[in-house]
């Protein structure tokens, strides 16, 4: 089961996945200047789950706690929106839900600066890869 957050939680993120959704499939990356960092899970919180139609969405904020930090990112964690859309219950529709990579474990996130933001560093997220153990 997942926590939820509350209407009067402050929610900050430090990074975002591209319109807020997992990434499928990975795309392999060429990028000289690419900030890489790695992280182990801490937590996913539903920040809010809706059904639209045949549609059902849960939207989580999810944190990783930094193991092996980039000199260019000056977070502890990163800390992202994520949204979960499947088929709701009764729709009728089968698809093969994708394999959830916001979980226990750990991950190497591949960021670009956001130079559009200037309140705080906040980071773009290109890819991410399982780190085997």
């Amino acid at each position: 089961m997942n926590a939820s957050i509350l209407a009067a939680d402050d929610i900050h993120t430090t990074a975002a996945l591209p319109e807020n959704k997992q990434i499928w499939p990975l795309p392999k990356l060429d990028i000289p200047d690419l900030i890489t960092v790695k992280a182990d899970f801490k937590d996913q919180k539903t920040i809010f789950s809706y059904t639209q139609g045949n549609w059902r969405t849960e939207v989580y904020l999810v944190s990783y706690s930094v193991s092996q930090q980039d000199s260019e990112y000056p977070h502890k964690e990163i800390t992202f929106i994520a949204e979960d859309k499947w088929p709701a219950e009764g729709s009728g529709i089968k698809v093969k839900k994708l394999y959830w990579p916001f979980r226990k474990g750990s991950l190497t996130f591949m960021l670009e600066k956001d130079t559009t933001c200037d309140y705080s560093d906040f980071f773009k997220i290109l890819s991410y890869n399982e780190n085997k153990s």
